[in-house]
C-alpha cells in the first residue's frame, strides 16, 4: 500500500475500549473493507487527546451520565480538525440527545433508532449509518468451514445470560418461564450480570455445539448474543422487532422469528418431529442458509461503511498525523 494513503485514526477512551465487547468486530470487520490503514489511538486523560484530521472517535453515550468523548468531538471541530467521524455505541434505548452528531462529518451507530438517521443541520453529518453490534471479542472470529453441521451438534437450544435481575414481565423472564414450564430441550445458564459468568471461549464452545440459540431482548431488541450465535454457525431464535425487517438494518434475515416465546414449544416440537423423520438435510440446509446470509451481510456492511468513510476522506484535504 502506498505510503501516501492517509490512515483512519480510530480513537478510544481506555475505559470505553475495555468495556466494549465488540472492539475487534468494529476494527477488523466493520472497518475491514477500508483500503487504508487503521491506527488505534487510546487515551486516559483529557490532556492526552489527539487533535488532528481523519479521526473516527468512539463515543459511548447512553445517558447524561455516560457521554464519553462528546466534548472531545466538539473541541476537535472548534479547533478546525477535518474529516471527523463518530462511532456511537451504547444508545440501547434510543433516549440520547443526538445533537452532538452535528459536529461530525459522518456517524456510524449501533442500535436501530429511525429518528437517529434524520439528525442533520448545515450539511452535517453527511451520513448516519446503522451498524450491527457484532460478536464479542473472543467469541469470534470463527471459520465457517470448521463448524459442526446440524446433525453433529448435541445441544438443541442454548441460552446463557443474566436472568434473575430482569422483572417478571420482561421478555427474558417470559422466555425462561416457557422453557421451564414445557421442559424444553434448552440449556439455560444463568449469570450474575452483563458480561459475567462464562468466559468467551466457554460461551463460544456451547454455541458452536448448539443447533439453535435463544435470543431474547435486553435493554434493546438488538443484542450482541444474536451476532455471537451467527458467528458460531447456529440458528438464532428471536422475536419480531423493527430492526429485523428494516432495509437499512437486517433487511429480513433467515432466522427463526416468533411472535412470542409462547410459540417456542410448537416450533421445537416441529423441529424434533423432523429429526425423528430423518430430515437432517433440510435442517442443515437451513443452517447453511443462515451462515451464508451472515457472511454476505458482513461484506455488505463493509462496503456501506467504506463508501461513507472514503467520501469523507475525499472531501477533506488534510495533513497527516
Amino acid at each position: 500500500m502506498a505510503s501516501s494513503v492517509r490512515p483512519l485514526n480510530l480513537v478510544w477512551r481506555r475505559d470505553t475500549l475495555n468495556k466494549v465487547m465488540e472492539a475487534y468486530f468494529i476494527k477488523e470487520v466493520l472497518l475491514g473493507g477500508l483500503k487504508r490503514p487503521v491506527r488505534v489511538i487510546v487515551f486516559d486523560k483529557e490532556e492526552e487527546r489527539v487533535f488532528a484530521d481523519d479521526l473516527l472517535i468512539v463515543v459511548r453515550h447512553s445517558n447524561p451520565q455516560v457521554n464519553d468523548n462528546v466534548g472531545y468531538l466538539a473541541e476537535a471541530r472548534r479547533r478546525g480538525c477535518r474529516n471527523l467521524g463518530v462511532f456511537h455505541v451504547g444508545d440501547e434505548k434510543g433516549e440520547v440527545d443526538l445533537s452532538f452528531y452535528r459536529d461530525a462529518d459522518y456517524v456510524i451507530r449501533n442500535y436501530y433508532v429511525p429518528s437517529a438517521f434524520r439528525v442533520a443541520a448545515a450539511g452535517r453529518p453527511r451520513a448516519v449509518l446503522w451498524a450491527p453490534n457484532g460478536y464479542a471479542t473472543g467469541v469470534g472470529p470463527r471459520d465457517p468451514m470448521r463448524q459442526l453441521p446440524m446433525a453433529g451438534r448435541t445441544i438443541v437450544g442454548f441460552f446463557a445470560g443474566y436472568v434473575s435481575g430482569h422483572p417478571d414481565g420482561s421478555e427474558r423472564a417470559e422466555m425462561v418461564r416457557v422453557v421451564q414450564e414445557h421442559r424444553l430441550p434448552v440449556v439455560l445458564i444463568g449469570t450474575g450480570g452483563f458480561g459475567q459468568g462464562l468466559s468467551p471461549s466457554e460461551y463460544a464452545g456451547h454455541l458452536e455445539n448448539a443447533r439453535f440459540a435463544l435470543v431474547p431482548r435486553g435493554n434493546s431488541a438488538e443484542t450482541i448474543r444474536l451476532y455471537d450465535a451467527l458467528e458460531a454457525g447456529c440458528i438464532p431464535i428471536t422475536l419480531e422487532a423493527p430492526y429485523l425487517s428494516a432495509p437499512e438494518a437486517l433487511g429480513g434475515p433467515p432466522f427463526v422469528i416468533l411472535k412470542s416465546w409462547q410459540a417456542l414449544p410448537a416450533f421445537l416440537d416441529d423441529y424434533l418431529a423432523r429429526i425423528r423423520a430423518g430430515e437432517h438435510d433440510y435442517l442443515e440446509d437451513r443452517r447453511r442458509a443462515v451462515v451464508a446470509w451472515w457472511a454476505g451481510f458482513k461484506t455488505r456492511q463493509q462496503r456501506r461503511i467504506k463508501a461513507v468513510v472514503d467520501d469523507a476522506f475525499a472531501a477533506a484535504t488534510t495533513t497527516v498525523l
